[in-house]
């Protein structure tokens, strides 16, 4: 659901949209704002390094 909304053309890449979904969605579950929006960034900055390595790669591979 998270990643559907940060798909949302408001934002690049969904930033923003995509922190205030997890503090949004995590706060029911007494989560608070600032671990939900360290996880935000974690899982952004691991699949951003994720996507870089296999541009890497395919750029090798030409």
């Amino acid at each position: 659901m998270i990643s559907a909304l940060a798909m949302v053309p408001f934002s690049i890449n969904g930033l923003g949209l995509r922190e205030w979904s997890y503090i949004t969605l995590f706060a029911p579950f007494g989560v608070g704002a600032a671990p939900s929006l360290a996880v935000s960034l974690i899982f952004f900055l691991v699949v951003m390094a994720v996507s870089l390595a296999g541009g890497v790669l395919y750029v090798l591979e030409k």
